[in-house]
């Protein structure tokens, strides 16, 4: 689907911001799941399956409710586990910031983040998210970032989503950040403010990670069975997807 690209203009007041203290390192991942809501045992090509095959079930009896309940009550899980995760792997990604969207001055020997995106300015937002992510790339600082930056979400809401937007639209290197996670957080940014429905948020986000193979692999065990599911979605073969179902699916 094609994206917006535009950014929403930021607030002419800074907010206020709590930097990012020093990381933890034995901080588990567990517990920030726990904060984040996220069940890590989801089968994901099982649920993309199910969703797939109920959304075509439905079009051909769309007042079957044994068919309209599960397809609602699927749908909002993903929707949830989907939204939180986006939004955790978001902050995890910006910990790169620095080092792949920097600008070094070898003067004063340390990075900087640009100052605009073509005759855009970043926003003082950004900046400060910018500076509170600095010196947090390593992977032993994943877990710790992903449970500040729910603390940044809480306190300044869809903005500090806005900011990661600006800040994915840099000229990021290839390994992390840029355009694919912009185009992610969009797509999380357009939910969480009503311009998606649950059922295409959900289809969009295994669009995404069907496309980019990079999404959904931060937590789950993804691998060729999902790859195949969605290949198969894509493909208009839905009456193939009937194995990888789940038994509660395959009874309807």
């Amino acid at each position: 689907m094609p994206f917006d690209s535009k950014i929403k203009e930021q607030p002419k007041t800074k907010p206020a911001f709590h930097p990012i203290s020093p990381p933890k390192p034995s901080l588990e991942v567990e517990e920030v799941l726990r904060q984040w809501k996220l069940d890590r045992t989801l089968s994901l090509e099982t649920l993309a399956a199910d969703f797939y095959t109920l959304i075509d079930l439905q079009c051909d009896y769309p007042k079957e409710t044994k068919i309209i309940i599960p397809l609602h009550r699927l749908t909002n899980t993903l929707a949830r586990q989907f939204s939180a995760y986006l939004d955790m792997t978001i902050g995890g990604e910006l910990r790169h910031a620095y080092g792949e969207a920097g600008e070094y001055d070898e003067y004063d020997d340390e990075v900087k983040p640009y100052d605009s995106i073509g005759d855009m300015p970043i926003s003082d937002a950004a900046k400060d998210i910018l500076r509170g992510f600095k010196g947090l790339s390593m992977p032993s600082d994943r877990n710790f970032v992903w449970r500040e930056w729910k603390a940044v979400r809480d306190k300044l809401g869809t903005q500090a989503l806005h900011c990661a937007i600006e800040t994915f639209n840099l000229p990021w290197g290839a390994g992390y950040g840029g355009e694919s996670w912009a185009n992610a957080t969009r797509v999380l940014v357009d939910y969480l403010e009503g311009e998606l429905s649950s059922l295409a948020f959900v289809d969009t986000c295994f669009g995404l990670h069907h496309n980019n193979n990079i999404i959904l692999d931060k937590v789950w065990k993804v691998g060729h069975e999902l790859k195949k599911v969605l290949d198969l979605n894509l493909d208009d073969q839905v009456a193939s997807l009937f194995s990888y179902c789940s038994p509660q699916v395959q009874n309807l």
